[in-house]
């Protein structure tokens, strides 16, 4: 919802729960429409709020991460909210109403502070989140067998990891899920209600899905929708 209406900046601050400094910074830093050095828009004020919070928050942001990938890809919004059906209604619209904010805004300071530009380079934790993974030590590993490539930035005794655009493309296109939705065991399992366990022997046996080299004995394995018919499928013959 878009308000016409214009606030003062300690109003501003309260509807963030930010400081004024803050807020004032806010205008530039978001974009925020103002009308006059301290009127700023109520409605721009509620969207940065939630986009915010949603970007912040821990599973919302991944799935933005995961949704900004997409896009870069080639999928358009359309594509994305037929695809990601199975994700839920309200989360997808949040995820959805963020991603534009997400990529001009969000992400951007990471590269900023070196010099970098974001337009050639993922961050680990959205290469994280389209892979729907969690360790870090995957991508290493990926980077070892020189299936994608990584800008590493020392600074102040601390290493700072990016993933090159197009090798990760390329990785992707390789293992046949460029430009499609992915799901892990766990997230076929309460879709169908196979068991974890199942879906995986199933994947391993007939050679459905990829499989990723993990740190653990266990290994992951990602499926697209095609795949996640076949292994139904399969498990009704079975």
């Amino acid at each position: 919802m878009k308000y016409k209406k214009f606030v003062d900046i300690e109003v501003a601050a309260q509807i963030l729960g930010v400081s004024t400094k803050t807020a004032r910074r806010y205008v530039d830093k978001y974009g925020l429409r103002s009308n006059g050095y301290k009127m700023i828009n109520e409605g721009d004020l509620n969207d940065l709020k939630d986009n915010l919070r949603v970007c912040k928050d821990n599973d919302l942001g991944k799935l933005v991460k995961n949704l900004f990938i997409l896009e870069k890809e080639g999928l358009t919004i359309d594509e994305l909210v037929s695809a990601c059906r199975y994700m839920g209604k309200e989360r997808m619209g949040r995820a959805l109403n963020a991603i534009k904010f997400y990529a001009d805004y969000y992400r951007t300071p990471f590269f900023d502070r070196f010099g970098l530009n974001p337009e050639n380079l993922f961050l680990p934790s959205e290469v994280l989140a389209r892979l729907k993974i969690r360790d870090f030590h995957i991508i290493r590993n990926l980077a070892e067998e020189d299936s994608i490539a990584l800008e590493v930035v020392n600074t102040r005794g601390r290493t700072w990891n990016y993933i090159y655009k197009e090798s990760f493309f390329k990785y992707l296109d390789f293992k046949g899920i460029k430009g499609r939705i992915i799901f892990t065991s766990r997230e076929i399992s309460r879709l169908t209600g196979i068991p974890v366990n199942r879906i995986d022997k199933i994947a391993l046996s007939k050679e459905i899905g990829v499989k990723l080299r993990g740190t653990h004995k266990n290994s992951i394995y990602l499926f697209t929708i095609e795949d996640l018919r076949s292994i139904r499928e399969h498990d009704r013959k079975a």
